[in-house]
């Protein structure tokens, strides 16, 4: 009858923690077990770690009389009698003490061990002792459902199978957590969110608890969390400043609680969705950094609530939905970054109401529709990453008037059109990518105007027409790929003036005439690739002038003469591609020094038994 009442109480401990999962039947208020195999599990591994040494003796001592023989039965039955009395008293020490240590546990740690104020997280719901417990539990549940805050999941308890995020908060709260919180304390709610976000993310660990895969589940760094240490204590948490000092000490870490300012929990192994308490409770939050993470969900219709958010990092998670159409709510962000996610859908007009923003990240995601012309008021915006998306339409010519911008990134999507020519509205741009598109047209002039521009890809786009002269004024130009076009015409000696140039791609065009001898005045040149082009002439001497040349490759045109001599100076050359041309002659020796240096691919027409060029050293005739 003892061990019958025992296991229908739901205690799973013979040690007391006595803190596993359960769930409450709501008419009798009966403890349900819902992990009975890892609590069956806890308890075989400790059935007798109740016992004192006193016990286990007299319990021997009482086999020992048993086994006796039948010549000392007065004496076995008078000291039967005695140790029939110790164990029942022993037996109900122990009833006892598992009856305080589950009707009155506190948090334990993953092995089981009672928690305390700075101690281990729990992630059990414990079981309501009394009236007192009930009451408190009730007035918790009436301060969550009055914060006008849509209940998603269920905080009764009441739903089949593992208990909700909600459920466990309420009754971590309630009954558990050591830092016991009246119930009408005006930062409970905090402490709830918080309790919700840690059992929707952290609590998946409990579905594989005991076994080699568990420890994967945990978060990375989650110390004092769910113990009875301040929220403002808690890992990856700031709160507003700490009350009793001065605003301009900014004390924004300490052992107690305050509004939450920042959840900054970054590259932390956190699996599962960002519950809607997170983004209608902690209202304060300036600064919601979860990014790098494992994080699954959709959370268009939340971050709204969030009106005073500043920084949003949510990048390389695995979150999917829209982008929230209703971000203008948040007037004061100043940067998102929501890159490498599932996101789909369209940008909502209303980011042109975010006046504030500075860097807006969106790459690697499955966005449709068309660039919305309201970027164009962003008057405060210096990044926008929109790369490798599904964007269509053209490019809003107001991007290219904002004054502050440097880095914008809108490659490999759909766009077409041409390129806006707006002429020096941008001054601070200096990375423009624009490739992998469709757009069409001339490479407009007003590029060359962006003075402090470092790197311009244009490359497998439909653009046409000469390259533009002017962009030899680019100075700080450091890159420039326009390969894999329908560009024609020649290649603009001008371009000398790119002194800083180290890489130039300008193969698979229609570009014709020779390459000008002012290209060996670009001294910081490492890579040249021109092949696949109908460019003639010779190749300048002047290339030996190109000391960092490393790639150079002009296969597949009209070139005709020898190979210069002087290509023996590029001691750091390591590809050589002449092939397809009307190359001709004898390599010379000291170019084929090279080939023990540094030159380990050099390909020519050396195939055959009377080849074009005679060609030694080269890895590859063609």
């Amino acid at each position: 009858v003892l061990f019958g009442t025992f296991g229908r109480s739901g205690s799973g401990s013979g040690s007391g923690s006595g803190s596993g999962d359960v769930e409450f039947d709501g008419g009798n208020r009966r403890p349900v077990d819902i992990d009975a195999n890892y609590r069956s599990r806890r308890y075989r591994d400790n059935d007798d770690a109740g016992m004192t040494s006193s016990s286990r003796g007299s319990y021997l001592d009482f086999e020992d009389e048993y086994n006796d023989d039948d010549s000392r039965a007065p004496r076995r039955r008078f000291k039967r009698s005695r140790l029939v009395l110790a164990l029942t008293v022993t037996v109900a020490a122990i009833v006892a003490f598992l009856y305080n240590g589950f009707f009155g546990a506190r948090p334990r740690d993953r092995d089981g061990a009672s928690g305390s104020a700075t101690g281990t997280a729990s992630t059990a719901v414990p079981n309501p002792s009394g009236s007192d417990d009930e009451a408190r539990i009730a007035a918790i549940k009436k301060r969550v459902r009055d914060s006008a805050m849509i209940i998603v999941g269920d905080i009764d308890c009441k739903t089949e199978g593992p208990p909700t995020p909600q459920c466990r908060a309420v009754r971590w709260l309630a009954l558990q957590d050591p830092a016991k919180l009246d119930t009408d304390d005006e930062f409970l709610l905090q402490r709830y969110a918080l309790a919700v976000f840690w059992y929707s993310t952290f609590g998946m660990a409990e579905e594989v608890e005991g076994t080699e895969q568990a420890e994967g589940h945990y978060w990375t760094e989650h110390d004092g969390w769910m113990t009875g240490a301040g929220i403002c204590s808690w890992a990856g948490i700031i709160c507003h400043h700490q009350p009793g000092t001065a605003v301009s000490a900014n004390i924004r870490t300490y052992d107690g609680n305050n509004e939450v300012t920042h959840l900054r929990l970054p590259s932390n192994n956190i699996k599962g969705e960002i519950p809607s308490e997170v983004f209608h409770l902690l209202t304060e939050m300036r600064q919601l950094d979860l990014s790098e993470n494992d994080i699954s969900g959709d959370i268009s219709g939340e971050i709204r609530r969030m009106e005073k958010l500043q920084y949003l990092y949510l990048y390389n998670n695995q979150l999917t939905g829209k982008f929230p159409s209703t971000i203008g709510s948040c007037i004061d962000l100043r940067e998102i970054d929501m890159s490498d996610n599932h996101l789909t859908g369209t940008l909502p007009p209303d980011v042109g109401q975010l006046r504030s923003l500075s860097l807006w990240g969106m790459f690697d995601n499955q966005l449709t529709g068309s660039v919305p012309d309201e970027i164009g008021n962003l008057g405060l915006l210096e990044v926008l990453y929109l790369d490798n998306n599904k964007l269509a339409g053209t490019i809003p010519e107001g991007i290219f008037k904002l004054p502050k911008l440097y880095d914008f990134r809108i490659n490999k999507n759909a766009l077409t059109g041409t390129i806006p020519d707006v002429a020096g509205s941008t001054p601070m741009l200096e990375l423009l990518y624009l490739d992998g598109n469709e757009l069409t047209g001339f490479i407009p002039k007003s590029l060359s105007q962006h003075s402090r521009l470092a790197s311009l890809r244009l490359f497998a786009n439909k653009l046409s027409g000469p390259l533009p002269s002017a962009l030899g004024n680019l100075k700080s130009l450091d890159h420039l790929s326009l390969e894999y076009n329908l560009l024609s015409s020649t290649i603009p000696p001008e371009w000398n003036g790119l002194t800083h140039l180290a890489e130039l791609y300008v193969q698979g065009n229609q570009l014709t005439g020779v390459i000008p001898t002012q290209l060996g005045q670009l001294s910081d040149l490492k890579e040249f690739r021109a092949h696949n082009n109908n460019l003639s002439g010779p190749i300048p001497t002047e290339v030996g002038k190109l000391y960092r040349l490393e790639y150079l490759s002009v296969e597949n045109n009209r070139l005709k003469g020898t190979l210069p001599s002087q290509i023996a100076e590029l001691e750091k050359l390591s590809t050589l591609r002449i092939g397809g041309n009307v190359i001709t002659g004898l390599v010379h020796d000291e170019i084929c020094e090279l080939t023990k240096v540094s030159l380990k691919e050099f390909s020519a027409d050396c195939k055959g038994i009377r080849p074009d060029i005679i060609c030694p050293c080269c890895t590859e005739c063609i």
